[in-house]
């Protein structure tokens, strides 16, 4: 059974056993921090904002990734969504599962209207996922490449490669912009995943 809790920094020991993604679009999302130090300096970086709220995805006892706003700004009732599962939880429906539960949360705890969302267009999983709960494209916005040189020859990166660039040592591709509406949400959950 799924549940989210907010994060706390003992739950990030365990994100190191979620195995490894070993295509290397995706090696970004693996975990490779070891220390303790790390690990609470990571915890820090995630949660330290007055703006970040995150929770960790179990699986009976077991974290097995997390979600949240990177950025929830309450006046506005807007967030930002993140979310990572580790690579042994992938395409087991615990993602689906657990941004249902989020999004009850945001829409009717945080009284969030929209909550946006930036995915690599190379993720097609996670962009069926988003479109399946209601999202809706808004087009494309640049982010940073994590996993160093794209492998630009990929089929995958076919709609990527016209856009990419370089910028020092940094490569930038376009993602696809997304967001949920509150009205949106409501609708798709009536007649469709509820």
């Amino acid at each position: 059974m799924i549940y989210l809790k907010p994060m706390e920094v003992q739950d990030v020991h365990q994100f190191a056993s979620w195995g490894s993604f070993q295509d290397e679009l995706f090696r970004d999302y693996n975990f490779d921090i070891r220390s303790p130090q790390d690990e609470r300096a990571w915890f820090n970086w995630k949660t330290g904002s007055l703006f970040s709220h995150y929770q960790t995805i179990f699986l009976g006892d077991r974290a097995i990734g997390y979600l949240g706003f990177k950025r929830f700004y309450p006046l506005l009732r807007v967030g930002v969504l993140g979310i990572c599962l580790g690579a042994k939880y992938v395409d087991q429906g615990y993602g689906q599962e657990a941004l249902k539960i989020f999004f009850h949360q945001a829409f009717h705890e945080k009284r969030a209207r929209v909550i946006y969302l930036l995915v690599a267009s190379y993720n097609l999983r996670a962009i069926h996922v988003y479109e399946k709960l209601g999202f809706k494209r808004l087009g494309h916005k640049y982010y940073a490449y994590a996993g160093g040189q794209p492998p630009l020859d990929r089929e995958e990166l076919k709609e990527a490669r016209q856009g990419a660039f370089r910028l020092m040592d940094q490569w930038f591709l376009p993602g696809i912009k997304m967001k949920l509406s509150k009205a949106d949400y409501h609708e798709r959950r009536d007649h469709d995943f509820l």
